[in-house]
């Protein structure tokens, strides 16, 4: 069995992204789109097992977010190792 960390599967790269982008460009008109606040729901919600869109959902946020599709680096369903090339 491969091994991966924890973290990799919980969207944590993107949580990454959202403190950068918010500490660097802080003055920049767009922001960063809505995620979970809570690291632990990114995976109670399944956005770790399958492409997911934030800031697409102009009905429940009135501000313009850029869009971001997220794709989880997640591995193969039946547990075997991934295929990479």
């Amino acid at each position: 069995m491969s091994y991966y960390r924890p973290y990799t599967l919980r969207g944590f790269s993107l949580y990454v992204a959202r403190n950068r982008t918010q500490q660097v460009t802080a003055s920049v008109v767009q922001e960063f789109p809505p995620i979970p606040s809570i690291r632990a729901d990114f995976g109670r919600l399944g956005l770790n097992r399958r492409p997911t869109f934030f800031g697409c959902d102009p009905k429940e946020y009135q501000a313009e977010f850029p869009l971001l599709v997220y794709i989880p680096n997640a591995p193969p369903v039946d547990g075997s190792d991934p295929v990479t090339k």
